[in-house]
């Protein structure tokens, strides 16, 4: 389970290859046990990490701090009661989809 934040991280930066490669790597299913990686991408600029993504979320860059606080609630994570300006409401059924996933896969590599 991958999710990027803003980030193409399967084409630029130092890691890329190396990231690249162990992604591809996830994505084949090679026997009837094998799992396949699951990558979300939640971006402000369409990437070439987004146009891989299984599941891509659109939005501004300005809001993306937002739906992290959002998502660190629906995981149940302790965060601060800062007040976003986000409305989360339209993006709630994706956010409940995103954390339930990371939930069922926690620790998994």
């Amino acid at each position: 389970m991958i999710l990027t934040l803003d980030s193409d991280l399967l084409t630029s930066g130092p890691g890329s290859v190396r990231y690249a490669r162990e992604f591809s790597r996830k994505r084949r299913v090679e026997s009837a046990e094998s799992k396949m990686n699951r990558l979300y991408a939640v971006e402000s600029t369409p990437t070439n990490t987004g146009a891989m993504a299984d599941h891509r979320l659109r939005m501004r860059a300005s809001d993306i701090d937002d739906f992290v606080h959002y998502l660190a609630r629906e995981l149940g994570l302790v965060v601060s009661d800062v007040i976003a300006s986000l409305d989360p409401r339209p993006m709630m059924g994706w956010i409940r989809a995103l954390a339930r996933d990371l939930k069922q896969h926690a620790g998994l590599r």
